[in-house]
């Protein structure tokens, strides 16, 4: 297709006009509970359930439609609806610091913070310019049914040819949910309307404190990063969201054209750990 015959400027490609003139808003509800450090133990919980819309979530962000930004409005590219974090910190029961036996078993701690939200939005479309208004960063695939499968029945996919998918992509008789849009069309879509795997995280602590002069101490610590290997889906290498810039890495794959559509075909979360030793005076 030559599309000199669709842009309203011929030979010309994207003609972009940086403002600062887009939307946002959020709206949100915070709690938290804490418990001062008392008695050898103290902790805090923090929710957040939140949400934030916006038509633009970056300073380079492109409308699919520059003629009509309405369904570019949408979830933030950020937008995270529940965050819950649990931090806590215990002193282990043996307090004993006197001698030997004090020295090396006594005056022990261990802390731990745990984190669980829900995953980000993103978009389901390609590169392809099928409207025709030159070279495109991004263009949505029209939505022909509801993609949304239940918490149940969504599945970490190990191949393009197994049958777990994180979102449908065919209705109940076959036909395709996400069709291209026709030439010269802009699609259905609105911007961010499905959200990928959520995060959580598990990391732990243990740490003393060794005192060598009145003023000269070493604190030795062994940290647990992750320490119950629990697999994020998506992960860090997951498939980013299309646009400039990308979105977020994670997200399960939203090219139709892709062999591996619909799918999470990545994961992250290993355990780390590591030991270090800290000296003040």
């Amino acid at each position: 297709m030559n599309v000199n015959y669709l842009v309203p400027y011929k030979g010309f490609n994207q003609i972009q006009l940086a403002e600062n003139a887009s939307r946002s808003k959020y709206n949100g509800l915070s709690f938290n509970w804490t418990r001062r450090f008392a008695r050898g133990l103290g902790y805090g919980v923090a929710y957040t359930f939140s949400k934030s819309y916006d038509n633009s979530s970056g300073r380079r962000d492109i409308p699919f439609n520059n003629l009509d930004d309405r369904n570019f409005w949408g979830p933030s590219v950020f937008d995270t609806r529940h965050i819950l974090v649990i931090n806590w910190i215990y002193d282990l029961p043996y307090r004993n610091t006197h001698g030997l036996r004090g020295a090396t078993l006594g005056g022990w701690q261990i802390t731990g913070v745990t984190q669980f939200q829900s995953g980000v939005p993103f978009t389901i479309g390609n590169s392809t310019d099928y409207a025709g208004i030159g070279t495109s960063s991004f263009q949505p695939w029209q939505v022909n049914g509801d993609p949304t499968l239940s918490r149940g029945d969504r599945g970490f996919s190990n191949s393009g040819s197994d049958s777990n998918y994180w979102f449908r992509v065919k209705n109940n008789d076959g036909s395709p949910i996400f069709t291209a849009p026709a030439t010269g069309t802009f699609s259905n879509q609105t911007r961010d309307l499905y959200y990928g795997p959520g995060f959580v995280n598990w990391n732990l602590a243990l740490f003393k404190t060794f005192s060598i002069a009145e003023r000269h101490h070493v604190q030795f610590r062994a940290e647990a990063f992750n320490w119950l290997n629990h697999p994020n889906w998506g992960g860090a290498n997951g498939s980013p969201q299309f646009g400039v810039p990308p979105g977020p890495q994670g997200q399960p794959n939203g090219n139709p054209t892709s062999s591996t559509f619909g799918k999470v075909t990545t994961k992250d979360g290993r355990r780390n750990l590591q030991l270090s030793l800290k000296y003040f005076f």
